[in-house]
Order: structure tokens, then sequence, then C-alpha cells
């Protein structure tokens, strides 16, 4: 699809990044937590796409009292932390540049400034209601996934990777390729419940 093919085409990590959070469900399945944790934390890199993700993952491992999920981050992120300001001592703040420089290009515009143009006058309103209406949303899927199974973590995941967007971020076409599981998650499940109508 066309996020996958301009992430391909402009070099993004966001494909990569996709694989480790996948790789990091299937470690959860094995019950490999500090594998989970270390490629979520892999995961991580543009946080204005995965962010949110990961700290649903990283609550609900909390909640379910899998301590090696949180364990496995905080090792992977303080060696390579540590590794990265002995070999490039500024790194650190050309890492938040870097992030800022993203979020100022604006190349798929945000839910603000798309709805300011198309309809001005009252388009930031709609776009503050949808963010809200959004957050909303995800804090009822996200409490109800506390303490539940990797089936419906895998679900509230999902949308939360596909409802990010709509809180107003600037969020560049590659990033995009983050949702693709969600999309693939509800192609199956309409396979499964609808039988040939869904398979069509």
């Amino acid at each position: 699809w066309t996020p996958a093919v301009s992430a391909l085409f402009t070099g993004s990590s966001i494909i990569l990044q996709t694989l480790f959070a996948l790789a990091a469900f299937r470690a959860l399945e094995l019950d490999a937590d500090e594998l989970a944790g270390a490629l979520l934390f892999f995961a991580a890199v543009n946080v204005e796409a995965t962010g949110a993700a990961i700290l649903l993952i990283l609550v609900w491992a909390a909640s379910s009292e899998r301590w090696r999920v949180i364990g496995g981050f905080s090792m992977t992120a303080i060696v390579l932390v540590v590794l990265g300001l002995l070999f490039l001592p500024g790194w650190s703040l050309e890492f938040i540049r870097v992030v800022l420089a993203n979020w100022r290009m604006d190349l798929l515009p945000g839910t603000y400034p798309l709805f300011e143009s198309w309809f001005p006058g009252v388009g930031t309103r709609l776009a503050r209601g949808l963010a809200i209406a959004a957050l909303v949303i995800l804090v009822f899927e996200w409490r109800a996934a506390f303490g539940k199974d990797l089936r419906w973590l895998y679900w509230t995941v999902s949308l939360t990777a596909a409802m990010t967007p709509l809180f107003g971020v600037p969020f560049t076409l590659p990033l995009l390729v983050f949702s693709f599981p969600a999309f693939t998650l509800v192609l199956s499940i309409m396979e499964q419940r609808w039988g040939l109508l869904g398979r069509f």
C-alpha cells in the first residue's frame, strides 16, 4: 500500500519498528518477556507513531505482573543509552532535534490543519473534538485490556496504532505503516465472521 512504498523510498525505519513490535508480541506468546521488552525498545524510535502503543504494552505488562517485560525494556534502554553516550556524547540532543524536525515537516497534515482547510472557522474545534473522542475511546479500551490475554492486548494495541494520527500530531505518510497490523486484524476478523462475504 502507499505508506509502505513511501517508507521504502524514503528509507524510513518504521517498517523495521513494526516488525520489532510484532516480534515482541510473538515473544510474549512464548513467555520470553525480557526479549519482548528489548524488542519493544527497538520499536520506539518514531515515538509519534509507536509511543502510545508501546506505553500500552508496558502498562499491560505491569497490570499482568509480567515485570520482566519492563525489565527487558529498561535494561536495553540503559545499555544502549550508556553505549551511545560513550561513543557519541551529543547523540541525545541530536535525537531530540531530529524528532522535533520530523514533527515540523508536516508532510502529511495532522488533523488540525486538515480540518481547518476543510471546515474554515470550525475546523479547529472539530479536530479537537475528534482528538478528545479518540482519547476517551482509548481510555475505556485500555482499561478493558488490563489483565486480559494477548489477543485482547493485540486488538487494543492495533486500535491505539490506528487512532494515534487522530490526536493531531504531525504524521508523515510512512508512519502509517505501523497501523498496517490493525488493518490485517480487521480483515482476518471479517473473514472469520462473514464467511464468503468476508473473504470477498
